[in-house]
């Protein structure tokens, strides 16, 4: 008897339930082991022609970037071309999307009601008798009348934004990294041709000093100091080679190429004239559309999507459901419905967090926009005050220099030469041009940081978050 019962109302239970829930699955686990073999042989083949790199260049293009349409390594690559190989490669960014997607898949499945419920109650009655078995079974369904299930898909719609911003986020801060990057490298191959060159006129000098003291016309001393110099110009041009090959390493690495990869790169002191035009932005705008404050107000958003759905669910759900009951051999079919009471609980301590989340976001979008208020005035200053010594340089220094090399070098044509004078008239030059590389790269970095405060509004737009580039 009590086999029977309680074999009919499983039997019923998973009946009903069976109906509730046709069409319905359960996923299946698939492991998938970690090969980093496979991916080191991916890694190596990678190379500036691939494809992805034309169909990312083209997405780009549609969403309103100014990028090259191929990259062409006859000439080395540039610049613009080192940006979007660095976007598509760099696996860093990569490993972003693939955590924005995250978000995104989330809020795809996000909303769903809850799952039925089966309850089975067996009870034998103590005092036995010709049927002392009763059972009771349910399937209670939640009816989702408070509404929280579309504002828990808003909550996960809004927080695949908050992903969403900052990978475009990430994305913008790369860019500008490897700006800065290639600014520091092009100074440092700069100064290594300078550096070479100089070392190669003194060299020069150096026969000539030979000579002149074989002669006795200049003293040992002042030839040996010449010779100290020219050695240790050369040693400077070692080392500027030596920096500048580690730079291009890390530049590499910001592309996302291996050490080894076979490219050069086409050096620079200033950005192209379509990036420097995002200096014409006004102040106000760029600081309220500063990157920063973007992913605070995405992030505010969320909060605010979160604290409404914790406030709407203090509401109770009605649970609904249909009971059958063998009680001693009487059999019952009926409905069953019930919700919870507000009474105690409330919620209270989701919502408190959810509310003090909220004003936290708030707090960090101000500090955000008094940051980016600071930073676009500190590069400002420092593009006024390069800009300014780079004029003077150029306008009243640099003309000297040139006269008194010039100047120099006809004396010596007419064979009065005065060694220690070419000296220091050539390590004057020489500095004089180093100090004018390295205010133009701190120039170019200072524009580079009052372009990275705006997020522009294409990189916002159908940013892939799923790892795979178009």
């Amino acid at each position: 008897m009590l086999r029977s019962s309680i074999k009919n109302a499983i039997c019923w239970s998973l009946s009903a339930l069976t109906v509730i829930g046709v069409g319905s699955g359960c996923s299946s686990y698939r492991a998938q082991p970690v090969d980093l073999t496979a991916f080191s042989q991916t890694w190596t083949a990678r190379t500036p022609e691939d494809v992805s790199v034309a169909a990312f260049a083209d997405h780009l293009r549609q969403r309103g970037a100014i990028v090259p349409a191929v990259v062409d390594l006859s000439d080395g690559i540039n610049l613009a071309e080192a940006e979007l190989l660095a976007l598509v490669f760099n696996p860093e960014l990569h490993a972003s999307r693939v955590r924005a997607g995250v978000a995104t898949l989330d809020a795809s499945v996000a909303g769903r009601w809850d799952d039925p419920a089966i309850g089975v109650d067996v009870l034998r009655a103590l005092e036995g008798g010709p049927s002392p078995w009763t059972t009771l079974s349910m399937v209670s369904l939640s009816l989702p009348i408070s509404g929280r299930l579309g504002l828990a898909k808003t909550h996960a719609e809004r927080l695949a934004e908050v992903d969403r911003v900052a990978l475009a986020m990430s994305e913008w801060a790369h860019i500008h990294v490897l700006r800065d990057a290639w600014v520091r490298w092009s100074a440092t191959v700069e100064q290594q041709r300078m550096t070479t060159q100089f070392a190669s006129d003194v060299q020069a000098l150096v026969i000539v000093a030979d000579q002149l003291q074989k002669a006795g016309e200049i003293s040992i001393i002042a030839t040996r100091a010449i010779r100290i110099a020219a050695e240790r110009a050369q040693v400077s041009a070692q080392e500027f080679a030596a920096s500048a090959d580690m730079q291009a390493t890390g530049l590499r690495a910001l592309m996302g190429f291996t050490p080894q990869v076979p490219v050069q790169f086409q050096p620079t002191l200033r950005m192209s004239s379509d990036v420097r035009a995002q200096l014409t932005l006004e102040p106000l705008e760029t600081e309220n559309n500063s990157a920063a404050v973007v992913l605070g107000l995405a992030r505010y958003q969320a909060a605010e999507a979160e604290l409404r759905l914790e406030i709407r669910r203090q509401y109770p759900d009605l649970q609904l459901g249909l009971a059958f009951e063998n009680d001693r051999g009487d059999r019952s079919l009926g409905p069953s419905f019930g919700f919870t009471i507000p009474l105690w609980n409330g919620n209270i301590r989701a919502i408190t967090r959810a509310n003090a989340e909220r004003a936290a976001h708030m707090a960090d979008i101000q500090a955000a926009y008094v940051a980016a208020v600071h930073d676009r005035a500190q590069a400002t200053q420092v593009l006024a005050d390069r800009t300014r010594r780079i004029t003077a340089l150029e306008s009243q220094i640099i003309p000297l220099v040139d006269a008194q090399v010039a100047d120099v070098r006809r004396l010596a044509q007419l064979g009065d030469l005065d060694v220690a004078l070419v000296l220091q008239v050539l390590e004057s030059a020489w500095l004089t041009r180093r100090d004018v590389v390295l205010l133009q790269a701190e120039q170019t970095q200072a524009e580079n940081r009052l372009i990275a405060l705006h997020l522009p509004v294409w990189l916002l737009e159908n940013v892939p978050t799923t790892g795979d580039l178009p």
